[in-house]
């Protein structure tokens, strides 16, 4: 697990650097509203091509989600599922609760007929 506790930190590293250079970018037009008829902007936006901060966020961002992927797929649960499905696998909970793992026997009717069956009426 070492691994993941390295991966961890650079993953967090990396959360605190793209917040850095994020909140450092000039904001381009109004945002959500330069899209919608913002003024004569070109495809690349008033600057032209992509700077270098725009660069380096989108390569940031792109690091951010397959070391995602990645802490992802090593924390996933182990193939057995989960404990409560483990213990009742193996009795466990049953036998705690003093539930018996196996039915009961349906009860046998008695060959005995009674002494003095009583009339349903009462007479």
């Amino acid at each position: 697990m070492i691994i993941y506790g390295i991966l961890m930190f650079v993953y967090i590293l990396l959360v605190l650097i793209l917040i850095g250079i994020v909140l450092i970018q000039e904001p381009k037009s109004a945002g959500l509203g330069g899209m919608f008829g913002g003024g004569a902007e070109t495809v690349f936006g008033a600057k032209g091509a992509a700077t270098f901060f725009t660069k380096l966020t989108a390569g940031l961002g792109a690091a951010y989600m397959v070391l995602s992927l990645i802490l992802s797929i090593l924390n996933r649960p182990a193939v057995g599922g989960s404990a409560i499905e483990r213990a009742i696998q193996k009795d466990e909970v049953l036998k705690k609760l003093n539930i018996p793992t196996q039915p009961a026997q349906p009860a046998q009717p008695s060959q005995q007929a009674p002494q003095n069956p009583q009339p349903v009426g009462g007479q």
